[in-house]
């Protein structure tokens, strides 16, 4: 685009094209690639309107009528409500996600706390994991317990809870019987008690051939693998490591913060303590929410994939599904605009 200003495009494609850039905004996408409050993304468009004041052309922000852009005030609606929401947290980011999936081909230990962690996260972001069901509280590890459900068995998941199959046929394992990748197309997880009360749920999730890295089946056989090796009980919960004492420890909460938190450093420049802090167990289940959304997956989707009973899941999202029309009639205008050049 040779003038971002677009003095010859119609006003309402103009202004579409700020309410793109406003979403774009409110994603993150800043010179310093974190996120901003909604009050400063009003700086920004101010900072339009005075280069369109210099050049006596209509405000972006306005449609032909004179009314500010209904999707311009969606968005930052949407903002001020995030914004707002009590003890949110941050989302694990797909580019956090591919920049922790990476950190593992430089660990050669299989049993290590990243490696584990990161096989952890891989099969969360499919499963939209609460922390209960896989990682445990930091004061239980250092007393060197796990949490149980009310009948005295884990809460998190166990050997048990992961069945294989091939080719649609289950496959008959022991406790110690290896699987290798070639062995599994399905791992079928099973919930065997929820915070929806929905106990019981199992669902199948397919091997990536794809992107290997973020695999769920190959993360799946990795952890088994692990905690096989570590020599876990089939009914204690298998996030295991073995730390660097050669002792074999439960993955808690304080060692998912730290791999996050390290990644929202080093991909986001986040610095701040009391910002890093928004990034715990939960965001792993509010990132694989936002990116279905993103993916424009529709919400029966999301609901039963990410195991909601209601649609308190869209608390977690910032809720613009009508931008995309308005994305395509930018494009539409944009596409025009060039032919006529």
């Amino acid at each position: 685009m040779r003038d971002p200003m677009m003095p010859n495009v119609p006003q309402k494609e103009r202004s579409h094209v700020l309410a793109c850039y406003t979403l774009y905004l409110a994603r993150g996408s800043t010179l310093v690639s974190r996120g901003i409050k909604a009050a400063t993304m009003e700086k920004y468009l101010r900072a339009v309107d005075l280069l369109a004041d210099a050049r006596e052309l209509m405000s972006l922000r306005l449609g032909l009528d004179g009314k500010k852009n209904p999707y311009i005030k969606a968005i930052l609606k949407e903002c001020v409500r995030w914004e707002q929401m009590p003890n949110r947290r941050e989302p694990v980011t797909n580019e956090m996600m591919a920049y922790i999936v990476g950190l593992a081909k430089r660990d050669t230990d299989p049993d290590s706390r990243l490696n584990a962690v990161i096989d952890w996260l891989v099969m969360g972001e499919y499963g939209g994991f609460r922390k209960g069901e896989w990682a445990q509280d930091k004061a239980d590890v250092r007393k060197k317990r796990y949490a149980r459900n009310v009948d005295n068995s884990a809460k998190a998941f166990i050997l048990k809870d992961f069945s294989f199959r091939k080719d649609k046929k289950r496959i008959n394992t022991t406790p110690d019987m290896a699987l290798s990748e070639d062995d599994v197309d399905q791992v079928w997880l099973t919930w065997r008690f929820q915070k929806n009360l929905n106990n019981g749920e199992t669902l199948p999730f397919s091997r990536n051939d794809k992107t290997p890295d973020r695999c769920f089946v190959r993360s799946a056989l990795r952890a088994r693998a692990r905690a096989q090796r570590l020599g876990v009980s089939e009914d204690t919960p298998i996030a295991v490591f073995r730390d660097a004492a050669g002792k074999v420890k439960h993955i808690s909460d304080v060692d998912v913060e730290f791999v996050l938190q390290q990644a929202a450093k080093k991909v986001h420049g986040v610095t701040a303590a009391k910002d890093l802090k928004r990034w715990s167990c939960h965001s792993i289940r509010v990132g694989a929410c936002i990116r279905l959304q993103l993916l424009n997956k529709p919400g029966h989707f999301i609901q039963m994939r990410l195991r909601w009973k209601s649609e308190s899941w869209k608390l977690y999202l910032r809720n613009l599904p009508e931008l995309a029309d308005a994305q395509n009639e930018v494009i539409n205008a944009l596409a025009e605009e060039l032919a006529a050049c």
